[in-house]
């Protein structure tokens, strides 16, 4: 429990600091389970649960969060040979989250999101190898699925190595945004992304063009200034009109030789 001074959030008497309180309380438990057979088989499986209650004073007024969230996943690999294996397995994540804010919104949302994966690998040569596989992903909060295709290969050569992945990536829509409208879809980001590698005398360098294109985000469809408020709630209407992309470039360099007892690394991206 800890409390500070902060500026007036409503901005009706600038200058004048406020009270703001906030006791916590959580609980997080974990199990893992890894089981690995000497040639064929590899088994790993974990579940987790945690539990999250916030009570904020801000100015007198009360505001109360509750998170709660259970998590499963099982990861199993198959080696067939030197050349092939496939990893597949599943995960589920259910999450309940409650707000509750001076007698104005009392919201709640609870979600379960399921999916199951296959990715198989095939190395064709000595310098060519591939990955080709998907997930599969339901939101009981939206009633929506989605399937996500994936697929990565990597070209091996006497001075490192190029790599080219591409894919579909989804989540569901931030829970503020599920405790008005339960009609959203998956939020979607296609990537396309070249690299390459070389490590070399404790040197690494790695460099990695990008584009990212980003469609059925949510839109909040409102005029208003839109406050960077850890309390704001979506008042307006809102859909998956929402768009975008990124594109640009990363470069990153680490060395481990050229000092004695020491390592530096530099990292640009734009």
């Amino acid at each position: 429990k800890f409390a500070i001074k902060v500026p007036d959030f409503r901005q009706e008497t600038p200058g004048v600091m406020q009270d703001y309180v906030v006791e916590n309380d959580y609980v997080f438990f974990n199990a893992i389970y890894d089981w690995e057979t000497k040639d064929k088989w590899d088994v790993r499986a974990g579940i987790s649960a945690n539990a999250n209650w916030d009570d904020y004073q801000l100015d007198g007024i009360a505001f109360e969060k509750e998170e709660m969230q259970l998590q499963a996943r099982i990861d199993v690999k198959r080696k067939f040979s030197k050349r092939a294996n496939i990893s597949f397995g599943g995960d589920l994540n259910q999450i309940r989250n409650q707000d509750f804010f001076a007698e104005v919104y009392d919201f709640s949302a609870e979600n379960l999101n399921t999916s199951l994966f296959a990715e198989p690998e095939f190395i064709i040569t000595k310098n060519i190898g591939f990955k080709i596989g998907g997930r599969l992903d339901y939101s009981t909060a939206i009633n929506d699925a989605v399937f996500s295709p994936r697929v990565s290969a990597a070209y091996k050569t006497r001075m490192g190595q190029f790599s080219l992945a591409g894919g579909l990536f989804t989540q569901t829509p931030d829970y503020k945004y599920l405790y008005t409208n339960q009609d959203l879809q998956f939020e979607k980001a296609t990537h396309l992304i070249l690299g390459y590698q070389l490590i070399k005398d404790f040197r690494t360098i790695k460099a990695e063009v990008f584009h990212k294109d980003y469609k059925d985000l949510v839109l909040e469809n409102t005029n208003q200034y839109v406050p960077d408020n850890p309390f704001y709630f979506p008042s307006a209407q809102t859909n998956n009109d929402g768009f975008g992309y990124a594109r640009g470039f990363d470069l990153f360099w680490r060395d481990k030789n050229t000092f004695k007892h020491a390592e530096y690394w530099v990292n640009y991206t734009f």
